[in-house]
């Protein structure tokens, strides 16, 4: 997902100050900005919404689960 430099600065910014790991770190790394496990990004996700959430919050499938709740 591409954003403006400058509120991704301030979502990388959040995420660093409340889970030690910006959002642009846990995209690259391929892993969750929460639980920091590394995901297969191709396998993960149970349907093309939760990999649309991937790419906005980079949660794996079970944290979406714990965050919004599973269906």
């Amino acid at each position: 997902m591409k954003r403006d430099k400058e509120v991704q600065n301030f979502i990388d910014k959040y995420s660093r100050d409340h889970f030690k790991m910006s959002q642009s770190e846990a995209r690259a790394r391929g892993c969750c900005v929460f639980c920091k496990r590394e995901i297969d990004v191709k396998t993960e996700f149970r349907d093309v919404l939760s990999r649309k959430e991937w790419d906005i919050s980079q949660l794996c499938q079970a944290c979406q689960d714990d965050v919004f709740g599973s269906a």
